[in-house]
């Protein structure tokens, strides 16, 4: 329970009551009966994290049992007039004299079940007659940092139950085109790093053999679709008669060079190996990805990496620990154009992984001392206004570098305030986020997938 100690905002995405709702005589009433679900993010220092969260409440004895993104119980705590207790998952039970004592000793803030279960049903947009005016509980509103309304918008388009599985981004360090094959495909060099920046696909398994996505994407169509695609792969090789209903929650910019397509089929990949019970181990996965593109055989790899060939040819790399301001430039950049260019060099250099790895940490993010670096950034920028605009402006606040085929722009900071700063200072036509590097993919770190 000590990565949720600090501070918590509700954003509850669904809700739903045993009994139609009375109106509140006061924030700290509350219907006798009700049950609510949902999520929330809870920050920790520099540490974000999202968990899941039921709350029933039951002849005035309250119930919040807090889980991870998939599913797995990490802590319980349950109220009632003979006081509170938080029972963690595997560890000890804490005892206090109310709900809100234990909260402000375990969360950091006190929270009121009256507040929290008002606030709560109109952050969701509950059908009730429940107070609309009332303000947030000033515990919430002072450590408040993610918008409800984001929050709201992707609940209207949840159709599967869950769990949620992660389908993280990943940057570039750098990307070197060494050569080309008879095939076409292009033979590269680079280091890859997942950051926390994620889609996140929902499948609810089905015995017809029928693979659907089940929500619009904008951008990307159904049938074109890396994940449906992966699924119809794997259940060709595996001879499955189970098919799949597929629902991606698109946060990874389109077209940005994250990887996001790519990701989700991985997350597919691994996902349906153990919802369908195909018992393909990952090296096996990774070569039924890698026909729908390089990068799938990097996320099913699961952690930092040196990349060589067509980029399936990867080994661990220890990588230090880095924050990052991305900008999204308003284009999209088609890989293939980008890699078909008749300016792009394609004989750069092979350089060595230990070269990479024996630099400075500062060297390690880009080293361009040893000139490392993207031989797309040229051709994207002087094709793309709004990519170069974009690099020109973070090359101000530090060493900025485009990642994979663009279009998006990142880069590293030794800390989230640092990059976070850079964001801030953006100007109103730009837009970005910040992430933090991961050193493992959070279904491999998890356990949910083998």
């Amino acid at each position: 329970m000590r990565r949720f100690a600090a501070c918590m905002v509700v954003l509850l995405l669904s809700a739903c009551a045993s009994a139609p709702p009375q109106p509140l005589p006061s924030l700290t009433a509350v219907p006798a009966s009700f049950e609510m679900s949902g999520r929330i993010a809870v920050r920790q220092g520099q540490r974000s994290d999202i968990a899941k969260l039921r709350w029933t409440r039951q002849r005035g004895a309250d119930l919040w049992v807090i889980s991870s993104p998939l599913g797995n119980e990490v802590a319980r705590i349950e109220a009632g007039l003979a006081g509170a207790t938080l029972a963690q998952a595997g560890g000890a039970t804490i005892a206090a004299a109310d709900f809100a004592s234990l909260t402000e000793r375990i969360l950091g803030v006190p929270l009121d079940p009256g507040e929290m279960a008002a606030w709560t049903r109109r952050s969701a947009r509950a059908r009730s007659t429940w107070p609309s005016a009332s303000p947030r509980p000033a515990a919430i509103r002072r450590c408040a940092s993610w918008s409800t309304n984001t929050a709201r918008s992707r609940s209207d388009r949840v159709q599967l139950p869950g769990p949620d599985y992660p389908a993280p981004a990943k940057l570039n360090l750098f990307l070197h085109v060494v050569g080309r094959r008879r095939d076409g495909y292009h033979l590269l060099q680079s280091a890859f790093t997942l950051i926390d920046r994620c889609d996140v696909l929902r499948f609810r398994t089905r015995n017809d053999g029928a693979i659907t996505r089940v929500n619009d994407v904008p951008g990307v169509a159904s049938a074109e679709d890396l994940s449906v695609r992966a699924a119809r792969l794997l259940q060709e090789a595996s001879g499955t008669a189970q098919g799949v209903d597929i629902e991606i929650d698109k946060r990874i910019p389109v077209g940005g060079g994250l990887g996001g397509g790519s990701s989700d089929a991985a997350t597919a990949l691994l996902a349906l190996n153990a919802l369908w019970k195909t018992g393909f181990e990952r090296e096996a996965l990774a070569e039924i990805g890698a026909g729908l593109g390089a990068d799938v055989p990097f996320f099913i790899f699961g952690r930092s990496a040196w990349a060589e060939g067509i980029g399936d040819r990867l080994k661990p790399l220890d990588l230090p620990p880095r924050w990052y301001a991305v900008l999204v430039p308003p284009v999209g950049v088609p890989t293939q154009a980008a890699y078909t260019a008749p300016e792009l060099t394609r004989n750069t250099e092979a350089l060595k992984m230990e070269d990479f790895s024996a630099q400075p940490s500062e060297f390690r993010l880009f080293g361009k001392a040893l000139g490392f670096h993207n031989d797309l950034e040229p051709v994207v920028t002087a094709r793309y206004p709004a990519v170069r605009e974009h690099l020109e402006w973070l090359t101000r606040h530090g060493e900025a570098r485009m990642t994979g085929s663009g279009c998006c722009v990142f880069a590293g900071f030794d800390s989230r305030e640092a990059a976070q700063g850079v964001i801030d200072a953006l100007p109103a036509t730009m837009k970005g986020f910040v992430a933090q590097g991961l050193t493992q993919h959070p279904l491999l770190e998890s356990g949910a997938v083998p």
